[in-house]
C-alpha cells in the first residue's frame, strides 16, 4: 500500500509492507508466513563446493541449498547437517571424467523414491531432495 509521513515513524503490519524494485537485504528477512507471488525467477549467491571426494563428507545444508563434489572415488560416506527448515535442496556430483568405482553411504534419513539412485563412472549426476524436518526425500539421475 502507500504510506503517510505520520506512518513512517509508526509500526506497520505485513499486511501493508509491498516490496517494489530491485531491493537488497543484508540480513534475513522474515516474511511472517506470507506468500511471494508474483516472482519470475529465484536465485541463488553461491553453489557450495565439497571438495573432499573420498571418505567422510559432510553437507552442511544449513549453508546453502545448492551444493556440488567433484565426483567421490572409493568409498564415501555422506553425513547430513539439516537446513534451517522444510526445503528443495541439490547434490550435483561432477564427474572428472577419469573417475574409478565408488561406493557411497547415506544417512539414514535419506528416504529413495522409487529406485535408490547409484552413480555413474565417469557421468555427472544431480540428486535432488525434498527436506521434511525429519527425512530427506531423494531421486537421482545421471548424464547419459
Amino acid at each position: 500500500g502507500s504510506f503517510t509521513l505520520a506512518q513512517l515513524n509508526t509500526a506497520v503490519s505485513d499486511a501493508d509492507v509491498a516490496i517494489l524494485g530491485a531491493n537488497t537485504f543484508t540480513a534475513a528477512q522474515a516474511l511472517g508466513n506470507n506468500n511471494i507471488t508474483g516472482i519470475k525467477t529465484a536465485s541463488f549467491n553461491s553453489e557450495i563446493n565439497n571438495a573432499t571426494t573420498t571418505g567422510a563428507v559432510t553437507i552442511d545444508w544449513s549453508t546453502g541449498g545448492m551444493q556440488k563434489q567433484a565426483e567421490p572415488t572409493g568409498g564415501i560416506t555422506y553425513t547430513f547437517t539439516a537446513p534451517v527448515g522444510v526445503c528443495h535442496l541439490q547434490l550435483k556430483i561432477i564427474s572428472d571424467g577419469t573417475s574409478t568405482a565408488q561406493t557411497i553411504t547415506w544417512p539414514a534419513t535419506v528416504k529413495w523414491l522409487g529406485a535408490t539412485w547409484a552413480g555413474a563412472n565417469n557421468k555427472n549426476s544431480v540428486i535432488n531432495f525434498w527436506y521434511d524436518g525429519t527425512n530427506y526425500w531423494a531421486q537421482g539421475s545421471n548424464e547419459v
